[in-house]
């Protein structure tokens, strides 16, 4: 199911968190989304961790080794779209032109 969370504050934020937990699409929509970087945070870092796992259980029982050719690399790859779409790594605003809007 796909969500849309108006709100990105704490209730906002926590509610998204949630719906995203239980495997739906959340779209957080938000006036500043750079305040709102630790859901990308979150995000990416379990990507990389649940990428981590299942190659680990990919080694350690040979029925799992068919995810090594579909599931480990899209969780990777996402994980490094995230980090390179992420907020924190492209200039503000007030950073390029010197002054606050």
């Amino acid at each position: 199911m796909n969500a849309v969370v108006v709100g990105g504050g704490s209730w906002g934020t926590a509610f998204a968190r949630l719906l995203a937990s239980r495997g739906h699409d959340v779209t957080l929509a938000a006036r500043d989304p750079e305040r709102h970087a630790i859901l990308l945070d979150f995000t990416i870092l379990s990507s990389i961790l649940h990428g981590a796992v299942m190659t680990y259980d990919s080694f350690a029982q040979e029925h799992e080794m068919l995810h090594l050719v579909g599931d480990v690399p899209i969780l990777f790859a996402l994980a490094g779209v995230l980090i390179w779409l992420h907020p924190r790594r492209w200039p503000t605003a007030e950073a390029v032109t010197g002054s606050s809007v």
